[in-house]
């Protein structure tokens, strides 16, 4: 039998085997401790289950000291009456910023500050003011002296700063300049994360400025008609479209006073005086188009398909059996000779039915596209006999929002106008 014995030295020379008689008097720390045991009439303790909650992570101090300074900086443009904000009182705060402060402390605060106060100032599109902000960082403190402190993001905190002012560049759609690169070159550097970011920009926001076909102003005109004017142009494929506007107050049924922007070109006009005289029209809409970051509502004049319309006649298929038996042999043994050429659709004439008018109105009611209709018919008397369609919905209906019950499908029949 083998005995294991540990030795434990005591003193400068002498050694000492631990038998298990001995191990008690040592006082050895124990790495094991035996299980407790229940006492009688005690409950066990349940496991806690963590809620939602719980799992969050609790901002840290750094963090709620932080975002008590961002607070603390919005008072430089909070201070600023609100008839009075624009860029000039924008940068008059950036440059009180620096004038009170020569050593620019918690200049990252103030920087996210400024972010936060743009669009109250309505300079979030102005290139000039983001240079502004990107000098308040210190020239040459940031930059990187070897490639330890590249590798590792030197100042880490003040790169993503500065890349929070491009993204918000970005997002606006403003193109940087070689200006605002000399800017980042003193404050960051040539190999710094943040000058990366500018070189990107740099090379796609020309490219996907001038991708779109169908451009639109950067600067949008602030009156809702002019607008209306740009949509109607942008959604008409017809380069001979007619785009007037008027006030429904010239109608002398309006009940609504509103404006009321409408597109309709020659093809409409012939597709609607060659439509059957009982044939209904239907008024569909709203729907939303943008420009840039506005919203307009627009609806559509059309035209029912036949088949949608019309049931006809019930298809029976062919049994299985008589599918592969009934051969054809005309085709291989006659040639077709058509009698005359089908007429070429327009590009009015969508696979849903027939596009015949577009509109744009101030207050979108059923009320003001009455007036468009009686304003079509000015120049389209067919439509004074026809029965006309309203199928009024809500654009919330196209997104996730869940409509109210006055915003659920309205459809009403107008016999005349």
């Amino acid at each position: 039998m083998i005995r294991s014995h540990l030795f434990v030295r005591l003193g400068s020379s002498n050694f000492r085997a631990i038998t298990p008689r001995n191990a008690r008097s040592l006082k050895l720390p124990t790495l094991w401790k035996p299980p407790e045991k229940e006492k009688k009439g005690e409950e066990k303790k349940k496991p806690m289950i963590r809620t939602d909650d719980q799992r969050r992570k609790k901002p840290d101090a750094l963090a709620l000291r932080q975002a008590a300074e961002i607070e603390r900086k919005t008072l430089y443009f909070d201070e600023i009456r609100e008839d009075l904000r624009n860029k000039a009182t924008f940068q008059l705060a950036i440059a009180s910023f620096l004038q009170r402060d020569i050593r620019r402390a918690n200049h990252v605060d103030f920087i996210y500050a400024a972010l936060k106060r743009m669009k109250a100032f309505g300079v979030h599109k102005d290139l000039e003011v983001y240079k502004d902000i990107l000098n308040v960082f210190p020239k040459g403190k940031f930059i990187a002296q070897n490639m330890w402190q590249v590798e590792f993001m030197h100042y880490p905190r003040h790169q993503d700063c500065a890349i929070d002012v491009l993204c918000e560049m970005e997002h606006n759609a403003v193109i940087p300049d070689i200006e605002l690169y000399h800017i980042i070159l003193n404050s960051f550097g040539d190999r710094s994360i943040v000058m990366r970011k500018l070189k990107r920009m740099f090379y796609w926001l020309p490219k996907f400025k001038h991708a779109n076909p169908y451009p639109v102003p950067m600067l949008l005109p602030k009156d809702p008609l002019e607008q209306a004017r740009l949509a109607l142009e942008r959604m008409s494929p017809d380069l001979r479209r007619e785009i007037t506007t008027f006030q429904t107050s010239e109608i002398p049924t309006a009940s609504d006073k509103t404006w009321v922007a409408s597109c309709i070109c020659p093809d409409q006009r012939e597709l609607i005086s060659n439509l059957p005289p009982d044939r209904p029209l239907f008024v569909e809409g709203e729907f939303q188009v943008y420009l840039r970051d506005s919203a307009l509502k627009y609806f559509i004049l059309r035209d029912e398909l036949d088949r949608l319309l019309e049931p006809g006649r019930e298809h029976v298929p062919a049994p299985h059996h008589q599918v592969d038996t009934n051969t054809d042999w005309d085709l291989f043994f006659k040639t077709e000779k058509p009698k005359e050429f089908a007429k070429e659709p327009s590009v009015h004439e969508q696979d849903n039915g027939k596009i015949l008018g577009m509109c744009i109105t101030g207050s979108a009611t059923k009320d003001s596209l009455v007036s468009w209709m009686a304003y079509l018919s000015r120049t389209n008397p067919e439509l004074k006999k026809r029965p006309i369609v309203f199928r009024l919905r809500s654009a919330a209906e196209y997104t996730d929002i869940i409509p109210t019950e006055s915003e659920q499908v309205r459809e009403e029949i107008v016999m005349s106008l």
